[in-house]
């Protein structure tokens, strides 16, 4: 539980720092608190406490960074369902991590943008939507790789 809370507590000011710091560059948009759900999967056990564990982390997201109280919660909620669906073997590898990275990527925006839709709050246009999309996949790219690379090695050097 205790890496749980390290890994997202580290996502959440890194999302912040990109946020503020890199305002003006827009293809580095962070996901990265939603990205660091796949690595708590890796270290939770039960599939209910990490769905529970989205649930509060969600409402945590919702606290910080948004006004829509509630709505990331159900989406982090959504996004871990997924998340334990495409890893049932807890596999952390590079090509298992991006493609979830991707995947888990493409369904929060589409969620969400379906969601904001229809409460009227946008207005959904597919080519905006594929542009603002592209924002979001190089940094959250090399956030997985990177992360990847880190969890790798903290595994091995725990076997040893």
């Amino acid at each position: 539980m205790i890496k749980s809370i390290i890994i997202f507590s580290i996502s959440i000011l890194l999302d912040n720092f990109f946020y503020i710091s890199l305002n003006s560059l827009i293809i580095f948009t962070p996901l990265f608190s939603l990205v660091s759900l796949m690595y708590i999967y890796y270290f939770i056990n039960k599939k209910k406490k990490y769905l529970i564990i989205c649930l509060i982390f969600g409402f945590i997201y919702d606290l910080i960074f948004n006004n829509f109280y509630f709505l990331n919660m159900l989406l982090f909620f959504i996004i871990g369902l997924i998340i334990v669906f495409l890893n049932k073997n807890k596999n952390i590898g590079y090509f298992s991590s991006l493609l979830t990275c991707i995947i888990i990527i493409i369904i929060y925006n589409l969620l969400l943008y379906f969601i904001l839709y229809f409460f009227n709050y946008i207005y959904f246009d597919i080519r905006e939507f594929l542009n603002l999309l592209k924002n979001y996949f190089l940094g959250n790219i090399l956030y997985t790789l990177i992360t990847t690379t880190f969890l790798k090695i903290f595994i091995k050097s725990n076997k040893i």
